[in-house]
Formats: C-alpha cells, structure tokens, sequence
C-alpha cells in the first residue's frame, strides 16, 4: 500500500539535504561577494582607486565563500554539529564544553583557511600570478600562508560561524527551492566560465586579464 500511494503521488518534497546543500552553495556565494567588497574596499585606500581583486572577473573572491562552507559540511558550527557533538560527550560542563568547541573550531578553522591558501597560492603562483604577499611577516611560507594570517582566519571563521551564519543560513534555507536551485545553477556556470577564460587568457598571454574600466 506504501508503495503504491508513492507512486501515485509524483510530487516528492525535495530532501532536506539537498536544501541543505542548496542553502550551503549560496551562503557561499554571499560570502565569496562579501569578501570581494571587504577586499575591494580596503585595497583601494577606501575608494581612492579601484583595485582588481581576486582571480575572477565577476565579484567574487572564493577564498573567503569556500573555507567557511567546507566547515560547515565538515564541522557544523560552534553551536551545532559534529565537533560540537563530539565534544559534548566527552566534556559535560557547560563553560568547558562552550571553551572547548570554540577552541577546536578555531584551530580546525584556521588550519582549513592556511591549507586553501597554501594550495592556491602554489596554484596560482605557477602561473606566475599573486592574488597575496606576505613576505613582509615574519614566519611566512614563500609568501602564500603566514601565522599570523592562520590566526586571523580561524579568528573571522569561528567568529562568522557562531554569529552570522546561522542566521543568514536560516534565511537562505527558506528559499523555494526551485529558485535556489536555479539561482545557484546560474551562478556556478557564470563562476566556472569566469575562471575557464581567465585560466585560458593566462595561459595565452601569459598575463592576467584585466576589465578596460580598471587603472
């Protein structure tokens, strides 16, 4: 009987999953944008000048939507997830267990962040291209990861995690899905040709592409 009300039902409510992933794919354009503007903003001597910044021509910086999002699927947040779970059954007192989350988040955070700058920037810098210098810190790493840096990202990662995030997510997860979906679908197409002809100018020219707009 179960089996035939499914079938005469074609109308399946799409799982919580995939909204799951529907609403992790667009936080990470939100933030990807966000950090494109943070980036935008300050490189240019707060509107003194227009820099270009990241790899893309649209306004996106990935480095800043990925890390956050990978996180998320991996970790959950601070609040709410595996680590948070695992956590809490090993330590039952609330002040350690809220110490403790925070901790190895940030830590996890950081390291995830260091890697992603670390692969990209070898990436990228094989092309001869830097998005990122920080030479002029001590303990750098051939200029693409710093610890300092690796602070501050887990810093900015946890901080996100435990205050915006949730709510931003919840927003998002109230989407039709329908146009999430579609929304989504459009972006990624438009970020994966954005990269495939910069990829190709590089390659070519051996330079990177920059908008006739831009100084």
């Amino acid at each position: 009987m179960k089996g035939d009300k499914r079938r005469k039902n074609p109308r399946v409510r799409p799982s919580e999953r995939h909204r799951e992933l529907a609403a992790v794919s667009s936080m990470f354009f939100i933030i990807s944008f966000l950090g494109w503007c943070m980036e935008t903003v300050y490189c240019s001597g707060f509107f003194t000048r227009f820099p270009d910044r990241g790899f893309l021509t649209l306004p996106f910086c990935v480095i800043y939507g990925a890390p956050p999002c990978i996180a998320f699927l991996l970790f959950g947040t601070p609040g709410r997830g595996r680590l948070a779970d695992a956590v809490g059954k090993r330590v039952r007192e609330r002040a350690a267990n809220a110490f403790w989350r925070f901790f190895f988040y940030f830590l996890l955070s950081a390291a995830l962040a260091t890697l992603f700058e670390l692969v990209f920037g070898a990436l990228f810098g094989a092309f001869g291209v830097r998005l990122w210098n920080y030479r002029r810190f001590p303990a750098n790493y051939r200029g693409y990861i710093c610890p300092q840096f690796s602070l501050l990202w887990g810093v900015l990662i946890t901080s996100f995690m435990a205050l915006a995030w949730p709510p931003v997510f919840r927003v998002v997860s109230r989407l039709p899905c329908k146009a999430a979906a579609a929304l989504n679908l459009i972006l990624w197409l438009a970020v994966f040709g954005d990269f495939s002809f910069n990829l190709a100018y590089l390659i070519v020219r051996g330079c990177r592409f920059r908008p006739g707009f831009l100084p």
